[in-house]
Order: structure tokens, then C-alpha cells, then sequence
């Protein structure tokens, strides 16, 4: 026998998809394809963190597992099978238009980050 536990309501579900909507649909109006392209990489996280260098620009996807916001600061780990790496976002380094879309993002979204 299989039992499914949720701790959420189905009209608190609810109002998460809604949200969940609105910003896909945000993503989508600003002109991202939110389920895009391919994303090529530098590796996997682990490979791209033992290749880490300073100024060397570096390409890495995983999905998003931890987000701190400090206002036009940014800080995310983004983790795959073989590790986690933390990610530094200003809105001064990527712009207005790309912080915008940075801020629809949840938990658990994938990302491709350089």
C-alpha cells in the first residue's frame, strides 16, 4: 500500500500553482523561453569547481537549492548530483531586464549560469 502525505492544503496548492503561473508567464512575456534551449556546460558542479580560477569565466546548470536575497544582491547555491556551488548575483553585473527575470525563479528551477 502507497500513502501520499502533503502538509499543504489543496487551496494552498492552489494559490502556488497561480503564483507559479505568473511568474512563468512573466519569464515568458520578458522573451525567455523558460524551457529553452540546450545549455552547454563546463562540466558537472564538482568538475566545474575543482577548474575554478579567478576571472576565468566558467559554465555550469543544476538546479536551484538555496536563495538568499539581499535586495539587488544575490546569493543562490545551485547543486546537481555531484555537488553544490554558490552562486553571487548583482543586478549591476547582469542588468535591470535580466535581474527581472532572475526574480521570478524558485527552489527547485533549473538554471544555466556562466
Amino acid at each position: 500500500m502507497l500513502a501520499v502525505f502533503s502538509r499543504m492544503e489543496p487551496t494552498e496548492l492552489s494559490e502556488l500553482l497561480a503564483i507559479r503561473r505568473q511568474k512563468l508567464d512573466a519569464i515568458r512575456a520578458a522573451g525567455v523561453d523558460p524551457f529553452g534551449h540546450g545549455f552547454e556546460t563546463d562540466g558537472s558542479i564538482s568538475e566545474v569547481r575543482a577548474k575554478f580560477a579567478e576571472s576565468a569565466p566558467l559554465r555550469a546548470a543544476g538546479r536551484i537549492t538555496a536563495h538568499r536575497d539581499m535586495g539587488k544582491s544575490q546569493f543562490l547555491d545551485l547543486s546537481d548530483a555531484t555537488g553544490r556551488i554558490q552562486i553571487f548575483i548583482h543586478a549591476k553585473e547582469i542588468g535591470e531586464d535580466l535581474f527581472a527575470i532572475f526574480k521570478n525563479l524558485d527552489l527547485g528551477d533549473f538554471i544555466g549560469v556562466e
